[in-house]
């Protein structure tokens, strides 16, 4: 069976913290037909999983990095129980059969291009934007929100949820059945684009948790990503409803 690596690190790295090897792991992703057994190694928040995989398709590899970072956040997290200190995951490297390297990122190219209302190149947008963020707690937290949803898959859906009920807050206040027309005006979305992102995050908020990946989640991450654009828009013009020549009614 292939054997192969994922090298992490916990944090805070303050904490120096040490569990001592956790062997046999055992999960499969029945659908892929795939059978892993994983052994965690955590050495002063040095994380080395080893994983023995019945087999190794690298087009299923978001499939099989979701599922390593859920064992591994798994032992972390009943530590974090038992002792009441918060913990972040993190797994930065693949190891390969040959001992080769590869660095894991949450790299979505196609969502570049969807981020028109500013420039890291044009000072003047992007502090433009950087303020607006920076002075409003509630916008920075839906902005965080989106970002966590392509940081740790696995919430993705609740956190593009999230995302798109604070830019509601945001445009509407906190009586969503009022607010969510005048999102619908303020950023040129029909009810049915906006009701794709909150019916897709309504089960995980609820306990239901499925790793999303593949036409699905891509879908939702666009609109998520479009809408938030939008929203910048919005503010870049003094919270006027954007004109339809230049973005027309997103419908869906």
């Amino acid at each position: 069976m292939p054997t192969v690596h994922f090298y992490g690190k916990v944090l805070p790295s303050s904490t120096h913290l040490t569990i001592i090897p956790i062997p046999d792991i055992k999960t499969d992703i029945l659908p892929l037909g795939l059978q892993m057994t994983f052994t965690i190694n955590i050495q002063d928040c040095s994380i080395d999983m080893v994983c023995e995989i019945n087999k190794l398709p690298m087009e299923h590899f978001a499939s099989i990095h979701a599922r390593a970072l859920d064992m591994c956040r798994g032992a972390i997290d009943i530590f974090s129980f038992s002792t009441g200190v918060g913990l972040t995951t993190i797994l930065e490297y693949f190891v390969h059969e040959d001992g080769s390297q590869s660095p894991i990122l949450g790299n979505h190219e196609y969502l570049k291009p969807l981020c028109t209302a500013y420039s890291l190149n044009d000072g003047i947008t992007s502090a433009q934007i950087r303020e607006f963020v920076l002075k409003n707690h509630e916008l920075y937290m839906a902005l965080n929100d989106l970002i966590m949803a392509i940081t740790i898959p696995q919430d993705l859906r609740m956190n593009c949820g999230r995302a798109l009920d604070g830019i509601r807050r945001l445009i509407g206040g906190a009586d969503a059945e009022k607010a969510w027309p005048k999102v619908q005006t303020a950023l040129r979305a029909d009810r049915a684009y906006l009701k794709f992102i909150t019916d897709n995050a309504r089960g995980q908020r609820h306990g239901e948790h499925r790793n999303l990946q593949g036409e699905m989640a891509v879908e939702l991450l666009t609109r998520s990503w479009i809408l938030m654009n939008r929203y910048f828009e919005y503010l870049k013009r003094k919270q006027q409803p954007l004109p339809e020549t230049e973005f027309p009614l997103l419908k869906g």
